[in-house]
Parts: structure tokens; C-alpha cells; sequence
């Protein structure tokens, strides 16, 4: 519908109101915030015929209304008002006004809507709109809305008598009607109604006090933002030591351990003849302690690189039993010198998984490795493999029966160095990398991991795959 063009059929009219006021209630919400923060006491924008902030598709009348709202809610709505019906009248008094059909033709060239007079003697007049383009649609508000109009209709008839009019709005959108009545009378000069209810001084006074709470507020918002930057510069240093700190441990630990590593695998072929001696034993647990000093190293490196999203996982399709394998191979030796039973669960066949097959594994041993520090001396491991059909996920558990976790651990379990205190102990026993390289390591792979526990009979952490398609 074009500016200016109005329906007369009645039934057309009622359902292109129903159509406005969806629009309205709908445009309105999602743009009113973008307006308050365009320039919203920029009266010239609020009667901007080109509506630039919500397309050249919207009718003008919803981007007034959006606009309106907007100052109503910074000034409140004794001074907006105010200021809009003084606007109104001020611009009549400056318009080639000699009659009320060019007073009609006028605010019609503006889109405000379809004027009728309905009433006219020396004392009273009675102007209506339909379809006024600043409130249809919306809803009851309990306060008149089109105060611009109001004050250009009294400016207008006293350009035209060269008297003092004030106009009252009646019937409003705003007030839960459907059309928009304004009854304008002569006034004695000294006191204004309607919209215009405050004096020049008493506005000048109200809006000096809405400029020095805005300083004020403005002054605030600055310190508050300084204060936040300040902050985020901090976190940002923060991050960058924690930073460095991985790349210096990771360095300075990996080099001396492969060297201790490669002694010892030395030692252990130098002696090799006699497999079953006490060198060769100790040896092997050195071999062994080593080699899960390496791998949370790895652990650490690999976290602060997927944090930094720097990893790159060498993907490739793996059989999910040969992980579990590999990682039973690879805790072998702690599980012995508890004299713990590792049990497999595995319901074959399962279908390969896309990983990368050394961290993923590492990801088991690491559960496993947890399962043997806190199951007692000759207690059980149940480690559990299967494909959950119904949600197309490779499951891999591994359970222990240990003291279990209380539940106020539950949502912290998987955090970076994040312990939970061993009672049986009585010391934390581990670094606090390795559930959280097992979630970051998973997640990574499109897997999800989580945890079952009940304090006094064990815990079960379960990691689910994607399979290969």
C-alpha cells in the first residue's frame, strides 16, 4: 500500500488492521532496541518518510511508531509529549495554511492518516483519523500516542483564525481504540491540556535533569567499560603466561624424559638374559612410570593446542577393540602391581571409528589409569564396548569399584587440574590433566564423554563415537 492510499471497504480495512497490528506488535519487538540506539531523540527521523533503519518494504506508519516508543522511553511520556505536540505546533505555524482541507491535505502528504472533520462551531472542533499512521495496530498502552498530530492540528486552526486552539486526544490506539479523535477548543492563552501539559520552564527544567542523569549515566558506563577492559587485558596476559608456561614445560620436560626413557630401554637389553630378575623388573616399572610421564606431556600439549585450536588429528579409520587393546597393553603394569583384574565386555563386531588412533587410545589409557588408582588391591576393572544402534554411537566404559564420586564433583570432574581427594589416601595422587585431556581429546573427535558414579560402589566413564561412515 502506498502512502496516502486507503481502503474504504469496510471489511478490507478491518482485515488489513489486524495485518498492521501483527506487523506492528512484531516489528516493533525486534527493532526497538536497534532505534533507542539510533539517534532516538532525532525528531526529523521520527517523521522520516524513507524509514532507512527497517526497509523501504515496511509501511511508514511502523517505523514512526518504532521510533515514538523509542523517544517515549528514553524522555518517559510527560516530557516526550511535551516536546512532540510544541514540534507539531511549532511546524503548522510555519506551513502556507489557509484552510482546514490544506491543514488536512498537509498532514495527509505526511502519511499520518485519513482526516475527517467531524465537528465544527466557534467553541469546538472535532478532527478524526483513520488508519493513523503512528498508532494503528497497537496495543492498548493507556496513553495517548499521537501528540505531533494533536499539536499540529491546534497550530494549524490558529494559523488559519489567528486564535489559540488546544487539542485533546480523545480516542487513541494507545488508549485501546481504533481510531484517533482529537477535540481542539480555544484556549485563554495561559494554560495547555493534552500533550502540551508542561510549561516551557518546567520542560527546560525536566529535561536538564534527564541530560545530567544521562552524563551521569554515561560516566558510569565509561568507568564501567575501562574497568572491563582492564579485565579482558589482564585475562589476555593471563592466558598468554599460561600459555608460555605449557610450551616451557613441554619442552623442558619432553627432552630430559626421552632421554631417561631411552637409557632404560638400553639397560633392559643389556639385560635382558635374565627376564625374571629384580633389575630387569624394576627396569620395566621405571620404563613404564616414564612413559606416563610422556603422555601427560603429550596430555598438556595436545589441550593447550586444541584450545588454541592449533591441533591437527591424523584421522583415519580404527578398529575401536584394537584401541582398548593397546591401552589394556599400556597400563598393564600399574593394574599388576595391584593385583587388579582388567575384564573386556566387547560385543563384536563393531564397526571402525574415524580417530586418530594414538590420542584416542591415550584417551582410554588415561581412563583405565584412573579406574587402577582409585579400585583397591585386588579389586575389578570392567572395561565395556558396544554399538548403541538406537542413537549410532560407538560406547566404550570403563568402570571401577572404587569409593566413587560425590555428586557435588560431578560437574567439575572433567575440569583442568580439577582433584577430587582420595579418602583412602588421604593426598590428591594425580596431576588433573588427565580427565580433561579424555573430554577435550573426545570432543575433538565429535564424541561425547560423561560420568556415572555412586559414592561407596565405583564409578563408570563412558566416551560415545560417531562410527565411520
Amino acid at each position: 500500500m502506498n502512502n496516502g492510499d486507503f481502503i474504504t471497504n469496510d471489511h478490507e480495512q478491518h482485515e488489513l488492521t489486524k495485518i498492521l497490528r501483527a506487523q506492528a506488535l512484531s516489528i516493533i519487538s525486534t527493532n526497538l532496541d536497534d532505534v533507542q540506539t539510533h539517534s532516538p531523540l532525532n525528531l526529523q527521523q521520527i517523521m522520516e518518510y524513507s524509514r532507512p533503519s527497517l526497509g523501504g518494504t515496511v509501511h511508514v506508519g511502523l517505523y514512526r511508531t518504532a521510533r515514538l516508543l523509542a523517544f517515549r522511553e528514553v524522555l518517559g511520556d510527560k516530557i516526550s509529549s511535551s516536546i512532540l505536540a510544541i514540534s507539531g505546533r511549532s511546524i503548522a505555524e510555519k506551513m502556507e495554511i489557509g484552510s482546514i482541507k490544506d491543514m488536512f491535505d498537509i498532514l495527509e502528504s505526511m502519511s499520518i492518516g485519513k482526516l475527517k472533520l467531524e465537528t465544527q462551531s466557534n467553541d469546538l472542533v472535532v478532527i478524526s483519523a483513520e488508519e493513523c499512521a503512528t498508532c494503528s495496530g497497537l496495543p492498548n498502552v493507556g496513553t495517548p500516542l499521537c501528540c505531533f498530530e494533536g499539536g499540529f492540528i491546534a497550530g494549524g486552526l490558529g494559523k488559519i483564525s489567528g486564535d489559540s486552539f488546544k487539542a485533546v486526544e480523545t480516542q487513541c490506539w494507545g488508549l485501546g481504540d481504533t481510531i484517533c479523535r482529537w477535540q481542539i477548543s480555544r484556549m485563554d492563552g495561559k494554560t495547555s491540556d493534552g500533550c502540551e501539559s508542561m510549561q516551557p520552564l518546567d520542560m527546560i527544567i525536566a529535561l536538564a535533569d534527564k541530560a545530567a542523569s544521562s552524563v551521569d549515566a554515561a560516566i558510569a558506563m565509561r568507568s564501567k567499560n575501562l574497568q572491563l577492559r582492564e579485565a579482558n587485558k589482564r585475562i589476555q596476559e593471563s592466558d598468554q603466561l599460561k600459555k608460555d608456561l605449557n610450551d616451557m614445560i613441554v619442552h623442558d620436560m619432553r627432552v630430559p624424559l626421552t632421554a631417561v626413557m631411552g637409557s632404560l630401554e638400553m639397560l633392559s637389553n643389556m639385560i635382558s638374559t635374565n627376564p625374571s630378575s629384580q633389575e630387569t623388573k624394576l627396569i620395566r616399572i621405571a620404563l613404564s612410570s616414564s612413559q606416563m610421564l610422556v603422555n601427560m606431556v603429550s596430555d598438556l600439549q595436545d589441550i593447550s593446542q586444541i584450545e588454541g585450536r592449533k591441533l591437527n588429528l591424523t584421522l583415519a579409520p580404527v578398529s575401536p577393540v584394537s584401541i582398548i587393546r593397546q591401552a589394556i597393553d599400556g597400563t598393564e603394569i600399574l593394574a599388576g602391581k595391584k593385583r587388579l583384574k582388567v575384564v573386556t565386555e566387547i560385543s563384536e563386531p563393531l564397526p571402525d571409528i574415524s580417530a586418530d588412533k594414538d590420542r584416542l587410545t591415550r584417551v582410554v589409557i588415561n581412563l583405565i589409569s584412573n579406574a587402577i588408582r582409585y579400585t583397591p588391591a585386588n579389586g575389578v576393572i570392567i572395561i565395556n564396548a558396544i554399538l548403541d544402534k538406537d542413537n549410532d554411537k560407538v560406547r566404550i566404559s570403563v568402570k571401577d569399584t572404587g569409593e566413587g564420586i560425590p555428586k557435588e564433583y560431578h560437574d567439575r570432574i572433567f575440569d583442568k587440574f580439577f582433584q577430587v581427594e582420595s579418602s583412602r589416601v588421604r593426598r590428591r595422587n594425580t596431576s588433573g590433566l588427565g580427565l580433561a585431556y579424555c573430554k577435550t581429546m573426545t570432543e575433538a573427535h565429535g564424541g561425547t564423554i560423561y560420568l556415572q558414579s555412586e559414592t561407596g560402589i565405583g564409578s563408570t566413564f563412558t566416551i560415545e563415537l560417531p562410527p565411520c561412515a
